[in-house]
This record gives structure tokens, sequence and C-alpha cells, in this order.
């Protein structure tokens, strides 16, 4: 089949947005690795650090399922519409395999290299289908993110956190205080309880 479902969770798109929550809420001056001397370095307090499984979050989210949902049914409007395709180019090469013994060999040559252009236009297509619907995805799940981005500050105004890092990074959460990935929750659901995915857009 041409098409193939790819709509389920984008490793890389996770992947990219991770980066961009490992947020450093940086709440005092910040010195340079190295700059600063061994005397100074030592006066530095201990860090507070806070923990967040954020692809928890977008699998828990009222908003990270209404990505998904949409996400979802765009990613079948487009395996429809491929799957037209697919079946109309079957039938052109059904066509085409019958007319091998009565056309002659140079205008069977061009229809052939025609169909085989047509395969070529429908394996784009089906490419651009799919970095549209990432991309789609990602302006989505960006909604999300700017907003986690915004409680993160607010949480480390309350809980005097200075740094946050993601549940991957972890290998034991020995305070399970530093996990405020409910909380995170709780609050983007009130904040954000739904998205509008924009469609994919292909410049067809």
């Amino acid at each position: 089949m041409l098409f193939r479902r790819f709509h389920r969770p984008h490793p890389a798109a996770i992947r990219q947005a991770l980066l961009h929550l490992t947020v450093l809420l940086c709440l005092g001056a910040v010195l340079v690795a190295g700059a600063a001397p061994a005397a100074l370095a030592q006066k530095l307090p201990p860090t507070v650090i806070a923990i967040i499984d954020t692809p928890k979050i977008l699998r828990q989210s009222k908003a990270g399922q209404a990505v998904a949902r949409q996400v979802e049914q765009y990613s079948q409007d487009a395996q429809k519409e491929i799957a037209a395709k697919e079946q109309s180019l079957r039938k052109k090469e059904e066509t085409l395999s019958g007319q091998r013994n009565v056309l002659s060999q140079e205008a069977f040559q061009r229809e052939a290299q025609s169909f085989q252009k047509d395969v070529g236009d429908m394996q784009r297509q089906v490419q651009q289908r799919k970095i549209a619907l990432d991309q789609s995805m990602a302006q989505g799940n960006q909604q999300i993110f700017r907003v986690i981005e915004e409680i993160l500050k607010e949480l480390a105004r309350e809980m005097a956190f200075d740094l946050v890092l993601e549940r991957t990074q972890v290998a034991a959460i020995v305070n399970q205080q530093m996990e405020i990935t409910q909380e995170v929750l709780r609050r983007l659901d009130q904040k954000l309880p739904t998205v509008t995915v924009p469609a994919p857009q292909t410049g067809q």
C-alpha cells in the first residue's frame, strides 16, 4: 500500500518538543562555567530540581487528547483520498498490461513511462501529506507547550525550584516532592481544555 498510517506518535515531534520543554528556570544570576573564581563558586546555593513527564501530560491532558483526535481524523481523511488514487493507478496498470500485445512497442513505452510518472507523483504526494500532518501535529502541540512553560514559571515562583528535568533524564526519583507532573497536568486542563489543530497544508 502506497499510503501508510503515519499519525501515531510522533517520536521525532515529541523529541523536538522535549528539547524545547527542558526549561532552565534561572531564578538568580547565571555564572558562565569556569569564569567564576573557585571561592565564589563554592558560595552558590544548591540547585532545587523539579521533574516533569511531558509524554504523560500529552497523553492524559484534555488538550493533548484533543490534538490526538484531530490528527487521527486528518490522517483518516488523507488515507481515503490516497486510497482512491491508488485504486485508479491499479486500474491503469491493468489496462496497460492488457495493451502490451495491442500497442506498438513505441506507443506501449510511452504509456508505461506515463504510468511510472503517475506512480512517482503518488509517492511524492504521500510524503508531502506525511510532512504536512507532522507539521500540523507540531503546531497543535506547540500551543500546549507554551502553556506548560507558563505553568512551570508559576510553579517555580511558588515552589522555589531552579531547574526542570524531563523524567527520561532521571534514573530514579528519591524525593517524590520533586515530581510536579500531576500539578502541571491539573493546571493545564484548567488553562487549556482544548486545542484546534490546523489542517495539513500540502500546497496542492
